[in-house]
């Protein structure tokens, strides 16, 4: 009776994983067996490319990220950084856009804490120059998205 459930296990383990790809509407179905672990480094920001009204707002005039969010108890925040912050450079290398800073901080060494240049803006007294040494975490993720 063991050999049985080891052998119908597998089986249907198996039909579960493979099903999705058999499906006449790949558009609505989870891609479970695309599914894959990835490991990426956090320091618990949300970021955007700067836009001409937060230049306006905040007085800055050159390339660099804005810091749209900071989730609390996440590397960034212990920092200081805080909302509405600029980044223009991580480990000395230049910030353009969003995907220079995800590219920039994924292949950082987790476990680290490393430079990010900050410009902050103080209303109508100008902009502040900051360092803030922040930990980059490495995390585990699993990425499960739509099949399109």
């Amino acid at each position: 009776m063991k050999i049985t459930k080891l052998l119908i296990m597998p089986m249907v383990v198996a039909s579960i994983v493979f099903a999705p790809s058999c499906t006449t509407n790949p558009g609505t179905v989870e891609a479970i067996n695309s599914a894959s672990f990835d490991r990426r480094n956090i320091i618990g920001i949300e970021i955007s490319n700067l836009t001409t009204a937060q230049r306006a707002v905040t007085g800055f005039r050159r390339e660099g990220v804005y810091i749209s969010a900071v989730i609390p108890g996440h590397p960034a925040s212990i920092a200081g950084v805080q909302p509405g912050d600029i980044i223009l450079r991580i480990n000395s290398s230049p910030v353009y856009n969003v995907s220079d800073a995800l590219t920039i901080i994924n292949d950082l060494e987790g476990g680290r804490k490393y430079p990010f240049e900050i410009y902050r803006s103080l209303g109508k007294h100008g902009l502040k120059h900051i360092i803030a040494h922040i930990l980059v975490e490495k995390i585990q993720e699993q990425a499960i998205g739509r099949i399109s």
